[in-house]
């Protein structure tokens, strides 16, 4: 009888376990995007099977290159560097905690000095190690730990960890590839930045606001000053990281509410939002000084890519093609000039 009522009693002990995991899939799945995910499992693992702690140890070399080419890059970093349970460790420092791909359960903290910081180690008496694979590489591990010193240990089972492990990972995975789908869809693959289709996006928006409430609305048109030499002479390659270069000092030197654009080949668009043509002149006055101050290492080869632009002021009735065509013929007139005195 009492081996009856033992077996039954762990039945419904795997029951309970088994709805909370249902539960917490269940949940993880309606996330939308990885934060939203992390916060989750953090917040429902805990108060689910009454964990002492919750954390994440990322991986820094594979969840750098997940996580980053995703459309809440910028966010995932915000949200990993800022959260006090998520920690990041080199791959042999995973290496020498994993048991291969296994879950490992242990009560001699001791034994695990650099797993987490040692004054949240210090806390607990055992905990569980849980890796997480996401594109078959080792993504992170997550860490249960517990004030008992009897709630893991080597001889207990790891059964509905495993599953819960195997669900997370597909969970994380499924996530990111959506991810990276809105960022492919909205970014250009190059230079990281925004393109074509999110420039679209944004005039309607500032268009319409334009039309609502007449606050101004200006736009840079920028290109490279001679591209074409530059990728005959020194290659595509070398073109491609002037380009990147290009993006990235443009991104770096405008205000947070204003964005840049990768229009098409060398062009790029900037939109200014609340500014006049006359500030807008002002800010393409900045930009292409500070690359005529600047140089660009390639290889051997020093370069100096030089920019020119246009600018153009939102006027009313208009429509994105001839706001951007103004500012386009205000750029040629700008090389054209610069083509005279050179």
């Amino acid at each position: 009888m009492k081996d009856a009522a033992s077996l039954i009693s762990n039945m419904r002990q795997n029951e309970e376990i088994a709805r909370k995991l249902f539960e917490i899939e269940t949940e993880i799945l309606t996330c939308k995007n990885s934060n939203q995910l992390f916060n989750t499992l953090f917040t429902s693992l805990q108060e689910k099977f009454n964990l002492g702690g919750v954390f994440l140890l990322l991986n820094d070399t594979a969840s750098v290159e997940v996580l980053n080419a995703s459309s809440t890059a910028s966010l995932n970093k915000q949200f990993f560097a800022q959260h006090e349970n998520v920690f990041t460790a080199k791959q042999r420092q995973f290496e020498r905690y994993l048991d291969g791909i296994k879950i490992t359960l242990t009560n001699r903290i001791h034994e695990v000095p650099g797993l987490l910081p040692a004054k949240i180690l210090k806390n607990y008496k055992s905990l569980a190690n849980i890796p997480l694979y996401v594109e078959g590489r080792l993504f992170a591990s997550l860490i249960f730990t517990d004030q008992a010193p009897d709630r893991f240990h080597k001889n207990l089972g790891t059964y509905h960890l495993e599953q819960l492990a195997v669900k997370i990972s597909l969970c994380i995975t499924n996530v990111i590839a959506r991810e990276k789908l809105e960022f492919l869809a909205s970014h250009d693959p190059l230079t990281g930045i925004k393109n074509r289709r999110s420039l679209e996006d944004k005039m309607a928006t500032e268009l319409s606001r334009f039309k609502r409430y007449d606050t101004p609305f200006s736009v840079v048109f920028i290109d490279v000053n001679k591209f074409k030499p530059i990728n005959d002479t020194y290659g595509h390659d070398c073109g491609d990281r002037v380009l990147q270069y290009i993006a990235f000092e443009l991104s770096s030197l405008i205000r947070a509410s204003d964005e840049v654009y990768r229009f098409a080949g060398d062009e790029f668009v900037i939109t200014l939002a609340n500014q006049t043509h006359e500030e807008a002149i002002g800010v393409a006055n900045r930009l292409t000084e500070h690359f005529t101050e600047r140089t660009f290492k390639y290889a051997n080869h020093e370069l100096q890519p030089r920019i020119s632009c246009g600018t153009a002021e939102c006027m009313q009735g208009d429509h994105m093609d001839e706001l951007l065509k103004r500012a386009d013929h205000a750029l040629y007139a700008v090389k054209k000039q610069l083509a005279a005195h050179t």
